[in-house]
């Protein structure tokens, strides 16, 4: 079903590999990207969403992934990180220093997969609107689950968190 959804949204995009998807098993919603046009989706994510142009924001959004290359910048970072080969002292701080910078660059990376997702929708015969559904659908499952952010913001616990609110995506 999503490798027949991906060839409308594919010709919006620039990588010169095909973009193919598989669903995994998982009973979370949550899709993933990864390296050379690969997309996995949970069968979780089916039924946590109420509509098509939900499902196909959150391959839009996994799309801007790998057309930004945020799969790619992963891996380079680890590979640097692993080629400084400093000291024990030096490997610490440079832990210390990538935990406290990973969840911001992550976070900016989510938006700008958001951005891209949104962009990609407008130019497809799908409502755009369907991005904040989708974010509307994860809310409740997150109610659901008790999972649910907290009604007010607190910088500490939010930082640490790998995405931003779902609240804050869906506006």
């Amino acid at each position: 079903y999503c490798d027949e959804l991906l060839p409308e949204l594919t010709p919006f995009t620039t990588k010169p590999f095909p973009y193919r998807a598989y669903v995994v098993n998982g009973q979370a919603p949550n899709a993933m990207a990864l390296p050379g046009g690969v997309i996995l989706v949970t069968r979780g994510l089916f039924g946590t969403l109420h509509s098509e142009a939900e499902v196909v924001s959150v391959l839009a959004h996994e799309l801007g992934h790998i057309e930004r290359g945020h799969c790619f910048d992963a891996v380079r970072l680890e590979l640097l990180a692993r080629k400084a080969g400093a000291g024990q002292l030096g490997e610490l701080a440079d832990l210390v220093t990538q935990l406290m910078m990973r969840h911001a660059y992550s976070k900016s990376l989510e938006h700008e997969a958001d951005d891209y997702a949104f962009m990609l929708m407008t130019g497809s015969r799908w409502d755009p609107r369907g991005i904040a559904a989708a974010f509307r659908s994860f809310k409740v499952y997150l109610d659901r689950a008790g999972e649910s952010s907290a009604p007010q913001a607190n910088p500490l616990r939010d930082y640490f968190q790998s995405h931003p609110p779902v609240e804050i995506r869906a506006d």
